[in-house]
């Protein structure tokens, strides 16, 4: 009333109102009162126009909000933060930012942010301006020249702001010059690693702890490794003793992280039968297992060769039982005779003698 107490009074009247609409929306409105005149000046009503400034109140609320948390983050992280114009004009800049880039604040305010950043030279920035929303942080991944000229790897989180009808970034650069070594090193590892995996001649397969397979490099008498993969370990042994006994190891594999290792003969769909040894270790992070590496050598060329050299050892010695054989039934014979000759000239003598 207070408002209509005014208007009536012949005065222009402006507030802002806010209430929930019949559709359950929260809105806020903008409302101007204006007097209604009759001819000889008398106030005998009022024009009410309302305007609904829902979008425009939560747009600027919002970036209040986004203001607030880049100033918040400028002064107690540890970012280095920017903040420049649509000319590419830096405006501000805190310690953390003159450090990681070496030089002093009064020289910073000097360069233009295509100086800093190349990407945002030429063309590509006002591009980047018209397709970025206001009040939208975004982040990517990037370089920033030091003073030295050396590159920076940062991650950066930027927001479009519009004030006045200019527009302005603000910027929270992080160094990513540790990650970035630790994730060359990481890939560079992985490099040596798959290239052992790929080229050593054993058979390499990470295992669950269901008996799950889950990779391999190379497979063996015909197998489809996109058949293999999935499969359970298991199931490539026949002998039901056999798969028991593996099953009691893994398990304990699983639980202690104790290594075992057999041989076990394998018929592939190729046909052919080959023997392998089969060695299980497992693999443990912060004293939980984590996946078990099985590797798989064919054996069946060095089994082949120890068996020919056995059967030869046994020909060997069988050749020299029938020599040994043959030498004792010669020299028994002629020993025999010599005795028979002996007790006939005894008994020669003896008949004389009588």
């Amino acid at each position: 009333m207070v408002h209509v107490d005014k208007v009536l009074e012949g005065n222009l009247v402006n507030y802002e109102h806010e209430r929930t609409t019949e559709d359950g929306v929260y809105r806020y409105f903008n409302v101007a009162l204006a007097p209604d005149y009759s001819e000889d000046g008398i106030v005998i009503g009022f024009y009410v126009c309302s305007t609904d400034m829902t979008s425009k109140v939560i747009a600027e609320r919002e970036a209040k909000l986004t203001q607030e948390r880049f100033e918040s983050l400028s002064l107690n992280s540890g970012d280095a933060f920017f903040f420049h114009d649509a000319e590419q004009n830096i405006l501000d800049v805190n310690e953390v930012a003159t450090e990681m880039l070496g030089y002093s604040r009064e020289e910073v305010l000097k360069l233009k942010a295509h100086q800093l950043d190349p990407k945002w030279k030429g063309g590509d920035y006002q591009k980047v301006l018209e397709r970025l929303e206001a009040n939208v942080p975004k982040t990517i991944d990037t370089f920033v020249l030091h003073k030295d000229g050396y590159q920076i790897p940062v991650e950066s989180r930027f927001v479009k702001r519009v004030e006045g009808g200019k527009i302005y970034i603000q910027s929270l650069l992080r160094d990513r010059t540790e990650k970035r070594n630790q994730e060359i090193k990481l890939q560079r590892s992985e490099e040596r690693l798959r290239l052992v995996f790929d080229n050593v001649e054993d058979s390499i397969t990470t295992v669950d702890e269901n008996g799950i397979i889950e990779t391999i490099n190379k497979t063996f008498q015909g197998l489809d490794p996109n058949e293999v993969i999935g499969a359970n370990i298991f199931d490539f042994y026949s002998n039901a003793d056999v798969i028991a006994t593996v099953k009691a190891k893994f398990c304990e594999l699983v639980e202690t992280g104790k290594s075992f290792e057999l041989e076990d003969p394998f018929t592939g769909p190729d046909g052919t039968t080959h023997v392998y040894s089969i060695k299980y270790n497992g693999i443990f992070h912060l004293n939980k297992f984590y996946k078990a590496i099985v590797i798989v050598r064919d054996v069946t060329a060095e089994r082949d060769r120890e068996n020919s050299i056995m059967s030869g050892v046994l020909k060997g010695q069988e050749q020299e039982r029938k020599r040994l054989g043959a030498e004792l039934h010669d020299g028994i014979g002629q020993v025999l005779t010599a005795i028979a000759l002996q007790v006939s000239q005894i008994r020669e003598q003896v008949s004389r003698n009588d």
